[in-house]
């Protein structure tokens, strides 16, 4: 059995790093578009939570180790701010300290979400789909 400080021998890892890259140009370019839709600013603060929270997620089974999981939470808190800084820079999104609050405190309950049991989440499913292809391999 594995724990969170031991890394996965992930065989999909390529694809589970390609997915999480995805997610953070995904929360980067929608941070600094232009806003088609007004959101409630308790809505904005929810969407700030969730966006942090499934990165640090993601990025925390992906990378199981707690020294990484250390960096990613680091960078994911210095991206919500460095957003907010940009987003002052564009002219038609504007700069909110709660904004940087809300992110961060999604990275801390990403954090607990992968100190917990549902941290298997990724190694159950990269065991399926590893044994999915073994079916599909002999079947060939």
């Amino acid at each position: 059995m594995t724990t969170a400080t031991t890394a996965q021998p992930y065989r999909f890892r390529p694809l589970w790093n390609a997915l999480g890259w995805t997610m953070v140009v995904s929360v980067l370019v929608l941070s600094l578009m232009p806003l088609s839709v007004d959101l409630s600013e308790d809505g904005d603060k929810v969407s700030h939570f969730i966006a942090y929270g499934s990165l640090m997620f993601w990025f925390g089974m992906v990378f199981p180790r707690r020294q990484n999981q250390v960096v990613s939470a680091l960078g994911f808190v210095a991206m919500g701010i460095a957003v907010e800084y940009l987003q002052r820079m564009t002219g038609y999104r504007s700069f909110d300290v709660a904004d940087m609050a809300a992110n961060a405190v999604g990275v801390a309950a990403g954090w607990v979400l992968v100190r917990s049991p549902i941290r298997r989440l990724l190694p159950w499913i990269d065991r399926i789909l590893q044994r999915q292809a073994g079916i599909l391999a002999r079947r060939k």
